[in-house]
């Protein structure tokens, strides 16, 4: 590589006085006015969350950031193989991993075992963080000191981080200016020492969160083109160095998100089998009411700084270059966050060559990130035009009247006034650690927390996890972006708890062996939690514990399909059911079964649903596939194919259901069958028989099916 040439040509006018402003002078402000700003926050940052986003999510934040420290010190091959929805793999693949914050929580976590007290200290961090970035990367492109701290504020304010919570993980908007603050000197001098720099900290950032991921390479994209556009040497040198820096950090996050890839991959196999795809839908075309467009562009209650930058599109005129050149600049942020978010909504959806690279966006208002970095340049612009137009004194009262504008409209409402309280910390964290201490000593095992579903519209999955960083047993289930691709085959079974079949199937599936009941607060009466209390202990079999307000029950039972466990403990291999049943033609000797209705009908009204309990037998020597797709859309899955007849001659189609699960040979499983009801009213007869897939009909003459008489009444 040739020696690092002369910086180039173009250095802004005042740069070099001014970037030499006491940067600390202006953190410890950022710090002080978040301080105020935050104080209910920092209050309560050892029990609880600021509430400005789901406190499900707030809680998955600190349970992931607390999963990766306990991996990387105990076991770290199985960094993704995070222990809820057990027992299915790869679990912070379905999610984000957070790993670059992990040096900023993992002392915190390491000093005092709280997880959430560790990552609202980061959260915390992110605000003076991105507001002294911002500031940075301005005074270095020559902007006087007052100006560029205010867009640095509004920067630190933007809109997806008002109001406050730990949901700023997902978008660390400080490394936008960083990187384009390095950038920017290793352009003024491309020595390897800056490359490095640069290669550093794009890595951190890419390792931040996939969003960030995607964020930072528009950012790196859109600003090492204006750079290596300015004038003067060693442009070759700057896009080698800079392209290392790149390549490298895409070659380690590319091999590292592989379970991202394969878990996404498992999903769109199971979406095309069921028979549509799994990805972001399209947009409806047409243009929306301007109010929608507008909101999109940038929200309502934070057009104050629009108001700002809308002044700084004169530096596109402005006599001093630098301010010409961070206006240009600024304008193509603004542009590119606004034209990819906005876009889908005028075109009717995303064109196909963008949506491998922002399909995955759940949120795409996230872009506003984007779109931030250049609405907080123009507003600094804007600013030196007031000072050099109206001159310093003018400048200076309209920078204190716009500041304080900032600081009365945004500060104000950075923290809501109620803190989300999370009581696994609070109240229940010594009895999580004697949960894992009653288990190491019989053998550890998974662990179902109950109730888990919304009561009192609280859901407890995220406490539950929560409290697994207590004790870190494999949950049953979890609070997750994506749930489980075996969670039709668990989630009813516990909805049928203490019910003693669905433990034994339960244990079956997971291998089950604790049973934690919440205090009785969290269940719809005292009675209730006592009768399940009782009805648990006796179909478990194991001794129960009193923890405080928790009730701890070992469950005594083992799996009779260990092979079940094992391929949901593996990832989903296509051609085959989730509990790992070819997806193959049955041969006339295994499509041998019954079908048996279970009790009686109920009422069914015309236009509605007939739910039917029913017991399936299979009498064949092979296992059948099922629950792999809700309509049994798989070739191979076997499945129950209703029709309603009648004695006039009507025919129609009760629709298909598939088995809820896989049923071995010799075995038989109850389910529930919810056929929609004929249109009419009158006597109608149900008849549900055995079919496969494109496989076997079952018509042999040795299967039986099921006829059902019922009279259906008049719709309401």
């Amino acid at each position: 590589m040739p020696p690092a040439p002369a910086p180039p040509a173009f250095v802004p006018a005042g740069a070099a006085a001014r970037s030499g402003a006491r940067p600390w002078i202006a953190f410890a402000l950022y710090v002080a006015v978040f301080a105020v700003a935050a104080h209910r926050w920092i209050a309560a940052a050892a029990s609880g969350f600021s509430a400005g986003t789901s406190p499900y999510d707030s809680r998955f934040i600190a349970w992931i950031q607390a999963w990766i420290v306990h991996a990387l010190a105990t076991a770290p091959s199985t960094l993704f193989d995070a222990p809820i929805n057990w027992p299915a793999p790869d679990q912070i693949s379905a999610a984000e991993h957070f790993v670059s914050s992990v040096p900023a929580f993992a002392p915190i976590y390491w000093a005092t075992g709280n997880p959430v007290l560790g990552v609202n200290v980061v959260a915390l961090l992110s605000y003076p963080l991105a507001g002294i970035a911002m500031e940075r990367l301005l005074a270095a492109l020559g902007m006087s000191a007052g100006p560029a701290w205010l867009a640095g504020l509004i920067f630190a304010l933007g809109p997806t981080r008002v109001p406050a919570s730990v949901h700023v993980f997902k978008t660390l908007n400080f490394y936008l200016p960083l990187l384009a603050l390095l950038l920017l000197r290793l352009r003024r001098e491309p020595t390897l020492a800056r490359a490095l720099w640069f290669g550093v900290a794009f890595g951190f950032a890419l390792f931040s969160s996939y969003y960030m991921a995607l964020f930072v390479c528009l950012t790196v994209g859109l600003w090492g083109l204006f750079e290596w556009r300015r004038p003067g040497p060693g442009r070759a040198r700057f896009l080698i160095l800079v392209s290392i820096g790149v390549l490298v950090s895409i070659g380690l996050l590319v091999p590292f998100s592989r379970p991202f890839f394969a878990c996404e991959a498992a999903r769109q196999e199971i979406a095309r089998l069921a028979g549509h795809h799994a990805a972001l839908p399209d947009a409806s075309p047409g243009f929306p009411p301007l109010h929608i467009l507008a909101q999109l562009i940038w929200p309502a209650d934070d057009r104050l700084p629009l108001a700002f930058a809308g002044v700084g599109v004169l530096g596109l005129a402005a006599r001093r270059r630098d301010l010409r050149w961070a206006a240009t600049v600024a304008l193509a942020f603004v542009a590119t966050g606004t034209v990819l978010l906005v876009g889908p909504v005028l075109w009717g959806g995303l064109p196909p060559v963008l949506r491998p690279v922002i399909g995955f966006l759940r949120t795409p208002m996230r872009l506003w990130v984007v779109t931030g970095v250049g609405v907080a340049m123009l507003v600094a612009t804007a600013f030196e035009i007031v000072g050099e137009r109206f001159g310093s004194r003018i400048g200076t009262i309209v920078l204190c009247l716009g500041t304080a504008a900032i600081l009365a409209t945004r500060t104000t409402v950075l923290v809501p006034p109620v803190i989300d309280h999370v009581a696994g910390v609070a109240e229940h964290a010594e009895a999580y650690r004697e949960v894992g201490r009653i288990a190491a000593g019989s053998g550890g095992g998974p662990l179902l927390e109950l109730p888990d579903r919304p009561a009192r519209d609280t859901d407890f999955r995220a406490d539950a996890m929560v409290g697994q960083t207590y004790h870190w047993l494999p949950l049953l289930t979890g609070f997750s972006a994506m749930p489980p691709l075996h969670a039709p085959l668990v989630g009813p079974l516990i909805g049928r708890l203490p019910d003693r079949d669905a433990l034994d199937e339960l244990v079956d599936l997971t291998d089950l062996r604790w049973v934690l009941l919440r205090p009785v607060g969290d269940w719809a009466t005292p009675e209730a939690r006592a009768t399940f209390a009782r009805e648990l202990a006796d179909a478990s079999g194991g001794p129960s514990w009193t923890l405080g307000d928790f009730v701890l029950q070992r469950v005594e039972r083992r799996s009779h399909h260990p092979e079940w466990i094992a391929a949901l403990r593996r990832r989903y291999r296509p051609g085959t059911s989730l509990l790992g049943t070819p997806l193959t033609t049955l041969a006339t000797s295994d499509a041998v079964g019954t079908v048996r209705l279970v009790g009686t009908i109920p009422p069914v009204r015309a236009r509605g649903i007939a739910a039917i309990s029913v017991e399936i037998a299979n009498h064949g020597t092979r296992p059948w596939p099922g629950g792999l797709t809700p309509q049994a859309t798989a070739p191979g899955e076997v499945y129950l194919e209703g029709r309603w007849t009648r004695a006039e001659g009507d025919d129609v189609a009760a629709g298909d259901v598939t088995l809820r699960r896989d049923l071995p040979a010799g075995e038989r499983l109850t389910q529930q069958v919810f056929a929609p009801a004929p249109p009419s009213a009158g006597t109608w007869t149900l008849d549900l028989r055995l079919r496969q897939r494109a496989g076997a009909a079952f018509d042999d003459g040795r299967s039986s099916d099921v006829s059902v008489t019922t009279e259906v009444a008049d719709a309401p």
